[in-house]
């Protein structure tokens, strides 16, 4: 017993009997023509182009022929095994269909995720409208950008099934899923683009957001940061949203201790901060802690100081030591900076160059 698979021409393109391969089947093209099954007995096989006894049995999809399974032997005894196989045959074929027009609307996703995150809107806003439109997106709202970032791991890499489960579970966590637009732009660096409003709602951003890094988390076998930029009003602007999704990443890294979710309206100094030029940082540093850097004690002593909003009592409890050794190490910054960190005005100063040292 052979299999052989025709195009919609007769022609043989595939066989277990590899002879016929590029070979006219005349029992082919007529049940292409026909649609129907055409089977060839002992009888009329010779009268026939190509042909060997068993049975022709026409592949549809989408109510069109596109081609036929054959398969040699006595009719009555492989009739059924050919009605199972050519059963099979036509799921495969909308299987493979459907995954196709999938993977074509995640690229379609993924392409305008990084036009809207570059800013790359060469044929206007409203083209850029009509491709949202196209995915079921409406980029009329208001939306904002959210990076989420891992750090390096073994299992940055995935197969596409995992890929797509991950982006439908993160995109299932939003009230409105078909509104998100979620695309991995980098080895490890996921978009969202979503147009819900965390302030509104701060509970459950902060919910859907912690749920996002976990998955993240466990699915890369490391840590993952979360930063939001802040909502902007048309899609023609969701780049600046992003890059200060970026600008909130770099914050991320430099000051740790904080938490690991971190929103545009969050943060007010250390966004200021992150704008200086080398040049501005190094005057500040200079003018306002002078050679004090070169003293690791010192700079933590005002550091946990500041942190406690000028309370002696609560930093030297938090630095386990005398309050006498505290306000003689703040003598010492004195002496050494210049300023006086027990001064409201002169601290605030001495606040924001740490932060700049920070941000070398």
């Amino acid at each position: 017993m052979h299999m052989n698979v025709m195009d919609a021409n007769g022609i043989i393109i595939s066989s277990s009997d590899h002879e016929r391969i590029g070979t006219f089947h005349e029992g082919a093209a007529k049940a292409i023509q026909n649609g129907v099954d055409q089977i060839i007995t002992e009888e009329i096989y010779q009268k026939m182009i190509g042909t060997k006894p068993g049975i022709n049995m026409p592949i549809r999809f989408d109510d069109m022929v596109i081609g036929v399974i054959g398969i040699t032997g006595d009719p009555d005894q492989v009739q059924p095994f050919g009605k199972a196989v050519q059963m099979m045959t036509e799921l495969m074929l909308q299987q493979a269909f459907l995954s196709e027009q999938v993977g074509n609307e995640e690229k379609a996703r993924d392409f305008l995720v990084q036009d809207l995150i570059a800013g790359q809107n060469d044929r206007g806003l409203d083209a850029v409208i009509a491709r949202g439109q196209l995915l079921g997106v409406d980029l009329t709202l208001p939306r904002s950008a959210w990076v989420i970032q891992t750090e390096n791991s073994d299992k940055q890499t995935e197969t596409l099934e995992i890929h797509r489960s991950l982006v439908r579970k993160i995109s299932n966590l939003f009230p409105n899923p078909r509104q998100i637009l979620c695309s991995r732009v980098q080895r490890n660096r996921w978009v969202i683009i979503t147009e819900m409003q965390p302030l509104t709602d701060r509970s459950r951003f902060e919910s859907i957001s912690n749920q996002i890094r976990k998955l993240i988390s466990e699915r890369m076998s490391t840590k993952a940061y979360l930063t939001v930029g802040r909502q902007v009003p048309g899609a023609d602007a969701l780049h600046v949203s992003y890059k200060e999704a970026l600008t909130l990443l770099k914050i991320n890294r430099l000051f740790p201790e904080n938490a690991a979710v971190k929103h545009f309206y969050d943060l007010g100094l250390e966004l200021m901060c992150a704008e200086v030029n080398a040049s501005t940082r190094a005057h500040i540093i200079d003018r306002s802690l002078g050679a004090l850097p070169d003293f690791p004690d010192l700079m933590e002593t005002l550091n946990a100081f500041l942190n406690c909003s000028l309370n002696i009592a609560s930093a030297a409890k938090m630095l386990c030591i005398h309050r006498n050794t505290l306000l003689y190490r703040l003598d010492r910054i004195k002496e050494i900076s210049g300023n006086n960190p027990r001064n409201f005005d002169q601290a605030a100063q001495m606040h924001v160059a740490l932060l700049l040292v920070r941000m070398k």
